[in-house]
């Protein structure tokens, strides 16, 4: 290949490469902050009509049987969750029973240490071992 050629041949290389640098970093800078699969949205819980929302940055709220709930929450890519802390309203629940399972779910959300979720779209929240403790739907009012 002779000299000229050779120089033409590079120039297009060199402006390939810095078109394809470009189109990276705008791709880079067009992704959202939270990663597609953490939690976001409205969530109610499988077995319960517990709920939560991840709808403010670093803040998770819902109601937790008898009361509303809110707090802190810190997620990372690696699937680590921490609540808390949480306040929650005072209202005493009418059933003992509801009572006790409301009290569980608060200090449930302050052991969480995970979340997972999984293929068919429901949220597992984890304890320190990775057990799942509680499992979410997206909440259908939601629309998401």
């Amino acid at each position: 290949m002779n000299q000229a050629k050779s120089g033409r041949v590079m120039r297009v290389l060199s402006i390939f490469s810095i078109a394809f640098s470009v189109v990276i970093v705008i791709a880079g800078c067009s992704t959202r902050d939270v990663r597609a699969d953490q939690p976001d949205g409205n969530w109610r819980r499988v077995e319960t009509a517990q709920t939560l929302s991840f709808a403010d940055a670093g803040r998770i709220s819902g109601d937790a049987g008898c009361n509303r709930f809110s707090g802190s929450v810190e997620l990372d890519d690696s699937g680590a969750m921490r609540v808390g802390p949480i306040a929650a309203t005072k209202r005493g629940c009418a059933d003992s029973a509801r009572m006790r399972e409301e009290t569980d779910f608060l200090a449930m959300l302050d052991r969480v240490r995970g979340y997972r979720i999984e293929r068919d779209g429901r949220l597992h929240l984890l304890d320190a071992a990775g057990h799942s403790w509680m499992a979410f739907e997206r909440n259908e009012a939601d629309g998401r």
